[in-house]
């Protein structure tokens, strides 16, 4: 039962490993692969020092978090790489933010109230009620893309 506490920040991980690897796409298309092997080779041994640290004194669900932690670094640092060689550009980056800075925060809100049945219930009610009226206000919007039309 206690392991339900490691799914939002894996979840939320998972998240950052597909955001980071858009602005990687980036960097190899400009063959500026530097930023990749040095990003994860920090984040490898940050994430090995931080699970070091953490595990033995929170136990296994440090492990979710530092990853977390990890991905997020990568993300960043991507981001910086990318925005140096004036090509951030080919993304919404605030949207981006937007999008990852809500992730980061329902996965620390859904563990908050992982014991608080009701509580939780309601918030999830009203997340999912936000993003139907975000998703209704902008379907012709949504449908273009999905369809691939400008």
């Amino acid at each position: 039962m206690e392991a339900v506490y490691v799914i939002p920040p894996v979840v939320a991980g998972s998240i950052f490993q597909y955001v980071y690897t858009l602005y990687v796409n980036i960097e190899q298309y400009q063959k500026k692969t530097w930023g990749v092997a040095a990003g994860t080779a920090i984040s490898g041994v940050l994430n090995v020092a931080l699970n070091a640290a953490l595990i033995p004194a929170f136990g296994y669900i440090a492990a979710a978090y530092t990853t977390l932690f990890c991905y997020l670094f990568l993300f960043l640092l991507h981001f910086v790489l990318v925005r140096r060689m004036k090509l951030a550009h080919y993304y919404n980056s605030k949207v981006i933010f937007i999008i990852t800075i809500s992730v980061i925060s329902m996965a620390l809100i859904v563990n908050a109230l992982y014991a608080f049945d009701i509580i939780r219930y309601l918030v999830a009610s009203v997340y999912v009620l936000v993003l139907l009226i975000v998703v209704t206000k902008n379907k012709n919007g949504i449908l273009k893309l999905i369809k691939g039309k400008n």
